[in-house]
């Protein structure tokens, strides 16, 4: 499989000598951050990767190995679900799927369109399948990660489904109600991620 990752997790995957799937998960790196920009183009922007990635990747390389994939995990977990007030996790898929349909309101919202469709293909799910690699780095050290592994593949899946339909032209209001179904799908992901190595919300 050609799993694929930001430019910043191979750069870093380069520097410290590690497999990218190792990078990518110690570094805390799957999120999903949505914005409005009024002005520019694309209007609606999205983007994966958080900006903390590279300072988290290096707290983890100064634990052993079991150690910072757990707290990989846990982090992640809740750099997703809980909420600080701007649109990232769970609130920027929430929020993203809100305003879909109001897309056309905005000066250029075409190229938001063609921008969203190109990074779910380009990253294959939004870098949802690349993480799927992660816990496959991760299930050496511990089990119970086959479910959530074959639950984020398929939410890779819906994610270029999704993409697919954005790329043919339906129905904007539509496609919202799918991407906020992709929410649900995503909770429950890291639902199950954070039962086993989280300590609460």
């Amino acid at each position: 499989m050609n799993l694929r990752f930001p430019p910043q997790v191979e750069a870093a995957a380069r520097l410290y000598d590690l497999p990218p799937a190792l990078a990518f998960g110690l570094g805390e790196g799957l999120n999903l951050y949505y914005s409005r920009r009024f002005g520019e183009r694309p209007p609606h922007q999205l983007h994966v990767l958080p900006g903390t990635f590279e300072a988290r990747l290096r707290e983890r390389l100064d634990l052993p190995r079991q150690e910072a994939i757990a707290a990989a995990l846990a982090g992640n977990g809740y750099g997703v679900m809980v909420c600080t007030g701007d649109w990232h996790g769970l609130d920027a898929i929430e929020k993203w799927g809100e305003d879909l349909s109001l897309w056309p309101l905005a000066d250029g919202w075409e190229s938001s369109v063609a921008g969203a469709a190109q990074l779910i293909e380009e990253s294959d799910g939004l870098y949802r399948r690349s993480y799927t690699a992660f816990l496959d780095e991760a299930t050496p050290y511990f089990k119970g990660l086959e479910a959530p592994r074959a639950l984020l593949d398929e939410i890779a899946d819906e994610w270029l489904a999704i993409a697919a339909r954005l790329r043919a032209g339906d129905s904007l209001e539509r496609l919202g109600s799918r991407v906020l179904r992709m929410a649900s799908r995503e909770s429950r992901f890291w639902g199950l991620i954070l039962d086993q190595f989280g300590t609460g919300i």
